[in-house]
């Protein structure tokens, strides 16, 4: 999660690879148990890209 945290931090990354990064740092914190952070970035990829993956349905499941 570190190394995603990091990347997400350098300059000019463009918005493919920061909503990627946000995507995999969310399925890290909700792997680990960390509900509320993982719900933070999957709402910032769906905010970027609704149609990403399956992040309605991992927003959906983290709410109830």
């Amino acid at each position: 999660m570190r190394w995603y945290e990091r990347a997400l931090k350098l300059p000019k990354l463009d918005a493919e690879t920061r909503t990627a990064l946000h995507y995999e740092l969310a399925s890290s914190f909700e792997h680990v148990g960390d509900r509320s952070a993982a719900l933070t970035n999957f709402l910032e990829v769906y905010g970027n890209n609704i149609d990403y993956r399956d992040v309605a349905e991992r927003i959906k499941a983290l709410r109830t």
